[in-house]
């Protein structure tokens, strides 16, 4: 529990808060049902002092618990004369490659599912990009796109020519009318950078940045 505090409190953005949440990054995309020990406490208390939480007793109750192992499985355990190596892809091997292997003397197989579960990453039947044409309501069409995505449910990245553009949208009253946004600019710490890129696929998050 120490360790995970310290932990933590070195690296506190290591979570995605997202719809109440506290998420990581798995793949390509945010899961609200993964642990990190006594890590994902800490980060529920963090976010409770913020305010963040709704109905935060509940949550509270059960983020905040003492986690026992009951138990764990190990391949080492199994001994290096019963196992020669661990494979996803056993399953789908071509005839060719199953003669290849047993070429080896490799005659035993076993089949276990997967911890993680089936695997459900199916691409949205989206459009592309959405180029908009440099006029004088510019910002306004911008604020007006981005919107109308968010209402969606999507995520939003918006690529601006250089950095001052991004700053003048930044002055401009379409600039309030966006909810959950953050800006990417050059002159950002790296770990700043990189936060602001791993928020950039969650669902609802606007990001803006320059493309030089």
């Amino acid at each position: 529990m120490c360790a995970d505090l310290a932990d933590h409190m070195q690296n506190d953005r290591d979570y995605i808060f997202c719809n109440g949440k506290v998420c990581y990054k798995v793949m390509d995309g945010i899961a609200s049902d993964v642990v990190k020990g006594y890590k994902t406490a800490f980060a529920y208390l963090q976010e409770a002092t913020k305010h963040s939480l709704h109905n935060e007793d509940e949550v509270l109750r059960n983020a905040l618990s003492l986690r026992i192992p009951c138990g764990r499985f190990s391949y080492a355990a199994l001994g290096s004369a019963k196992i020669l190596g661990v494979s996803g892809t056993v399953h789908g091997l071509t005839q060719y490659q199953w003669q290849v292997m047993q070429g080896f003397g490799v005659s035993s197989y076993t089949l276990v599912p997967s911890v993680y579960g089936r695997n459900n990453f199916a691409f949205l039947n989206q459009d592309h990009g959405t180029p908009i044409t440099v006029t004088t309501d510019l910002f306004h069409d911008v604020a007006t796109q981005v919107n109308r995505i968010i209402q969606q449910g999507r995520a939003v990245i918006v690529f601006f020519r250089d950095a001052h553009q991004v700053e003048d949208f930044q002055q401009s009253p379409y600039y309030g009318k966006i909810q959950n946004k953050n800006v990417l600019l050059p002159s950002l710490l790296d770990k700043d950078k990189d936060w602001i890129i791993r928020k950039a696929a969650t669902a609802g998050q606007v990001t803006f940045a320059a493309a030089l």
